[in-house]
């Protein structure tokens, strides 16, 4: 996924923080169904800096597609697919499919937090600061 950004600062080595508003999954279909907040959210991430951008600049940045979707499967797909499975060797099991869905969810949740997240990268410079 690319989008713009603002540096807003620079920090050691390669990286920096960037200013970026968040893109929802719905591909920002949400005049249709305003199920989401994402167009009105902007967020700070860190983000790998090889192209030195400055502070000020507005650049594009890309993060992984292929990750962001596979966390988006095991957030929304893993809970259903244990209820279903669960609810196919019993009814009552179905409960207990979706609450350890969840509970998986939240741990690979943990991990990708203290793994740093996704990966943001600068790919480009589009304005400098002046």
């Amino acid at each position: 996924m690319t989008q713009q950004a603002t540096v807003i600062k620079n920090m050691s080595g390669l990286s920096a923080i960037v200013r970026v508003r968040r893109k929802g999954a719905c591909g920002q279909s949400c005049g249709r169904c305003h199920g989401c907040s994402a167009p009105n959210e902007i967020i700070e991430v860190k983000a790998v800096n090889r192209v030195n951008a400055k502070e000020g600049d507005l650049v594009l940045v890309e993060s992984g597609t292929k990750e962001t979707l596979k966390l988006a499967a095991v957030v929304y797909l893993l809970p259903i697919v244990l209820f279903f499975i669960g609810w196919l060797i019993t009814p009552s099991l179905g409960a207990v499919g979706v609450v350890v869905g969840l509970g998986f969810t939240v741990l690979v949740n943990m991990l990708v937090t203290k793994k740093g997240g996704v990966q943001v990268h600068i790919i480009a410079i589009v304005n400098k600061a002046r």
